[in-house]
This record gives C-alpha cells, sequence and structure tokens, in this order.
C-alpha cells in the first residue's frame, strides 16, 4: 500500500502513529464544523466508493461529535451531474448518530459528471448556514475528496470562482486527490485553487484509495490546527473598567457666633 502524498510539515504525518482512540482522548478540545462533498461520478468503482465511505465511519469515530463547544459537527454530500444530499452538520448529536448516518451514505450517482462548481457553491450557501447547523463560533472546514478536474471542462472556471467565493466566506478548504484510471482529468491546479492558502497544509494526493484511513490523523490535527489559528485572529473586545471619581463632599464650615 503506499502512503499518501501529502507536501505538509513533517510532525503531522509522525502524528498518524496514533490511532483514532488516542486521537479523541488528545484533541477533546478541538471544536470544528466540517462538511465534506464526496465526488460519486462514473470514473470511480463501486469498491472505492465504499472505501471512502469507510474513510468517512472512520472520521466519524475519530473525532468528538457533539454540539457542544469542544466538540465537532460533520456533514456529508455526494455530487456528480448534481448533488445527493447525505446530513447536515446538525444532524447527529454523538459519535453513534454520526458514524450511523456515515454508514448509510448512498454514493450511487445520478450523473457520470463532475460537478465541483455545484458541490462549492451548496456546502457554502446550504451546509453552513445556522439553519443546518452552523455554528458562529465554531471554525468551518469544506472537504472536497475527487478524482478528477470538473467536467464538462468549460465548467472550471466556475469551479475556481466557487473556491474562492466558498474562502472568502471564511471557510477553509482541504482537498483530497483521489487516484483515478483517468490521467487527463488529473490537472492539479484546479485542485490547489480550491484548497485554501498555503496549498501544502490543505491538499492531499493520496495513491490508492485504502491510503484514506492512513490520513485521518494526519487530516484531523491539521483542521484542528486550522480552528486554533482562526480563533486565535479573532479579535475579542476587551472592556475597560470606566474610571469613576469618587464625589469629594466639603462640609459645611460652621462659623461660632462672637
Amino acid at each position: 500500500m503506499g502512503s499518501p502524498d501529502h507536501k505538509g510539515p513533517i510532525t503531522l504525518l509522525l502524528l498518524v502513529v496514533f490511532s483514532a482512540n488516542t486521537y479523541s482522548q488528545l484533541q477533546t478540545d478541538c471544536g470544528i464544523d466540517i462538511v465534506i462533498a464526496i465526488d460519486t461520478s462514473c470514473s470511480i468503482t463501486d469498491e472505492d466508493k465504499n472505501t471512502t465511505r469507510e474513510f468517512i465511519i472512520d472520521l466519524a469515530r475519530t473525532i468528538n461529535i457533539g454540539p457542544g463547544p469542544t466538540e465537532s459537527q460533520l456533514g456529508v454530500l455526494t455530487y456528480n451531474d448534481g448533488i445527493q444530499h447525505q446530513f447536515y452538520l446538525n444532524d447527529a448529536k454523538t459519535n453513534d448518530e454520526a458514524i450511523k448516518l456515515a454508514e448509510n451514505i448512498n454514493t450511487t450517482p445520478l450523473g457520470c459528471r463532475t460537478h465541483t462548481h455545484t458541490a462549492l457553491e451548496v456546502i457554502r450557501n446550504d451546509y453552513f448556514t445556522a439553519a443546518n447547523g452552523d455554528r458562529p463560533n465554531a471554525a468551518n472546514i469544506g472537504l472536497v475528496l475527487t478524482d478528477g478536474i470538473t467536467i464538462p471542462p468549460r465548467f472550471g472556471k466556475n469551479t475556481i470562482a466557487q473556491a474562492q467565493l466558498t474562502k472568502d466566506a471564511g471557510i477553509e478548504m482541504y482537498v483530497v486527490a483521489l487516484p483515478s484510471e483517468s490521467k487527463r482529468d488529473r490537472d492539479e491546479s484546479e485542485w490547489r485553487a480550491i484548497a485554501s492558502d498555503k496549498v501544502e497544509d490543505h491538499f492531499y494526493n493520496v495513491e490508492s484509495f485504502t491510503d484514506l484511513t492512513s490520513i485521518i490523523t494526519d487530516l484531523s490535527v491539521a483542521v484542528c490546527e486550522e480552528k486554533t489559528t482562526v480563533q486565535s485572529n479573532i479579535t475579542t473586545a476587551t472592556t475597560t473598567e470606566p474610571m469613576t471619581t469618587e464625589p469629594t463632599t466639603t462640609e459645611p464650615t460652621t462659623v461660632e457666633p462672637t
């Protein structure tokens, strides 16, 4: 089995040795909202789609799921010619609920094309909304799992534009490039344009679908670090205690009668 070609800091790669349980114990204070868009176009085999589902299940086991400020929420959609809703951020309140939802992800495509531009637009306008569980004080993380560029290619510019709008909305974008038999569709420039700044920390290129599980801790640590960075950039208003001046009272002077 090959190893993921991730060009981020090597310290993150070393953390892959931790098990999911170890990670959960170490990262209980990481509260994020993460939405994952899964490419289910016809270029991906049914076996590989099942592996992708297992990746989501393992992720649901790894992060601490819940609505609390130190807990994380997970949402998932699949896309091809259109969008197939799976579950929103606030659909699972516990790890067990998230795992059950992940186990029932439907990866059957409604078409063979790869409309990444539509997926990015829906992530921003539908999934990261208060009605569907987005929390104002939690970092927003978007993750795209895809094996190729936007199809038809003429919509590639739309994907770049939607990616920029999504990042401008405060959503940190990660991309996992999945293996594909179609070499012509593997133009990394589109993937790197989707990923947030410091692309080497937001872009993963895996050699095999089975490598997905090996990047869970790496990815989880990365998004938790991103959450910490985002939170540290939020300036909290500091209140200065007003200086109160004690009223001075002048004692009345009495004049002794002469």
